[in-house]
């Protein structure tokens, strides 16, 4: 999983970060991805590696954001993109997420950034 933090002076944060991954085969328990107190910088890109169910490619993600928990409550994280990739599928959900996360607005679900793609539909009357 990567995490890219805003390019804000203030964007960064040492606050504890959990997801929820939705997929083709279901959802994850709440996993930590951001340990509390673990630095996370302004306009930085930082891997993590989470174990949790398989729910092979990634759709959705629930992001949830502690202030409480390392920060205090006017902590905040800008975060800009979240890409999870599945270690033995290769499958890859890349997340447009550029929103700010605080006390006021601790969660988000963000779906998978999509090309467009065409269709062909075939009706039978």
């Amino acid at each position: 999983m990567t995490l890219v933090t805003g390019s804000d002076p203030n964007a960064g944060s040492n606050c504890a970060i959990r997801m929820v991954i939705n997929g083709w085969w279901g959802t994850t328990e709440e996993v930590e991805v951001v340990p509390e107190g673990r630095k996370i910088e302004p306009n930085s890109t930082e891997t993590f590696t989470v174990r949790a169910a398989d729910v092979g490619c990634p759709s959705s993600i629930d992001v949830k954001f502690f202030p409480q928990v390392g920060g205090g409550m006017d902590s905040k994280w800008q975060a800009e993109q979240i890409t999870v990739t599945h270690v033995d599928y290769g499958y890859t959900g890349e997340f447009m997420v550029k929103s700010w996360f605080d006390a006021r607005k601790p969660t988000g679900t963000f779906y998978r950034y999509t090309d467009d793609v065409v269709y062909k539909v075939r009706v039978w009357a």
